[in-house]
């Protein structure tokens, strides 16, 4: 991206509403093959200049929660990921850090996250949101408390794992 394209981006606003947003994030899994994919429905909160995007129960059988800071249009954080306690993961805890840029019209934000694996090596892959609604009250959360309808995936019965889960 030229700078000229970046300085548009920035005074364009681009700034991510709180509300609902469908996650997904990829990365290649060394016992599953190519690029997975895992889904979260996410509600994004923002107070006192930090941002939280968590999961909502039940759109994953993982909790997922991000917590960012915002500069521009550039997310900064990190992750944190617990995986079913009952799934093939036994409930193991992946964490890692995450930084995102928001696109111009603040409806989807794009970038990668860097993390270990099962082996304890460093990985990192794609991460992407994008906004469902703006809306964020117990009745649309409550309606969005299902598993994810993801946008991209091979086999829609399977979830895939977590960053971490390799």
């Amino acid at each position: 991206m030229g700078l000229g394209s970046w300085r548009a981006r920035r005074a364009s606003g681009g700034v991510a509403p709180d509300g609902i947003w469908l996650s997904h994030y990829g990365y290649t899994s060394t016992s599953r093959g190519p690029l997975e994919r895992r889904h979260h429905v996410t509600v994004r909160t923002s107070r006192r200049g930090r941002i939280v995007i968590a999961s909502i129960p039940g759109s994953n059988d993982s909790r997922l929660r991000l917590d960012l800071v915002r500069a521009d249009l550039v997310l900064t954080g990190t992750w944190t990921e617990h995986t079913a306690t009952d799934g093939h993961y036994r409930g193991a805890r992946y964490h890692g850090a995450i930084q995102l840029v928001v696109d111009p019209t603040g409806r989807s934000a794009r970038g990668r996250w860097v993390g270990y694996d099962r082996a304890g090596e460093v990985d990192s892959g794609p991460w992407e949101f994008t906004l469902l609604t703006t809306d964020a009250g117990p009745a649309a959360v409550r309606e969005h408390a299902r598993p994810a309808a993801p946008t991209e995936v091979t086999r829609p019965d399977e979830k895939g794992p977590s960053p971490g889960e390799r």
